[in-house]
């Protein structure tokens, strides 16, 4: 079962324009707030852009002519982080101070894209935007992360086969 659902979600980018119900907007963002994060810090804030707000934010995804398919996207969710938390590392020196949030936000994002495909919906993670234009238009200063496209896929979106690299080349055994 979840194989099948690996294989049917993809990135869509033919969005019909009929809305998301609000019930299953719902259950898609309750599924990225019970994802893992480091430390349970959940490091996110989910922004669902409403009327005045996603004219604005498709405008800052589509800049350069990019991301052409978002026009019909009837949906958008904008996710933020709030700044590092510091970590003092002379209490412990051995230990690596990574930053954790963009590896959380990617886990509560793509639990998100899971649940939406499951409910029948199309995802797709946009990342090339102008950061400067989203914080405007939702209101924030935290650090847009990515912009989770949401939506019912036209007809016409046919799902694409999965084209990755070999295992021998992706994956060591290790003694």
């Amino acid at each position: 079962m979840l194989q099948q659902m690996f294989t049917q979600r993809q990135s869509c980018r033919n969005y019909s324009t009929k809305p998301v119900e609000h019930d299953k907007l719902v259950k898609v963002l309750e599924a990225g707030m019970i994802a893992p994060s480091s430390r349970n810090r959940q490091p996110w804030h989910f922004h669902v852009c409403g009327e005045k707000t996603l004219p604005l934010v498709k405008d800052a995804c589509q800049i350069y002519g990019k991301n052409p398919f978002l026009t019909n996207c009837p949906q958008l969710i904008v996710v933020t982080t709030p700044p590092p938390v510091v970590v003092d590392k002379s209490a412990m020196p051995l230990w690596t101070a990574q930053d954790f949030r963009p590896f959380d936000v990617g886990l509560a994002v793509m639990q998100m894209c899971l649940q939406a495909t499951e409910l029948g919906l199309s995802t797709c993670m946009i990342g090339l935007l102008c950061q400067e234009m989203i914080q405007q238009a939702i209101g924030t200063n935290e650090e847009v992360k990515i912009v989770l496209a949401l939506g019912y896929a036209n007809e016409a979106d046919e799902i694409r086969p999965k084209i990755r690299r070999t295992m021998d080349e992706t994956v060591t055994f290790l003694d």
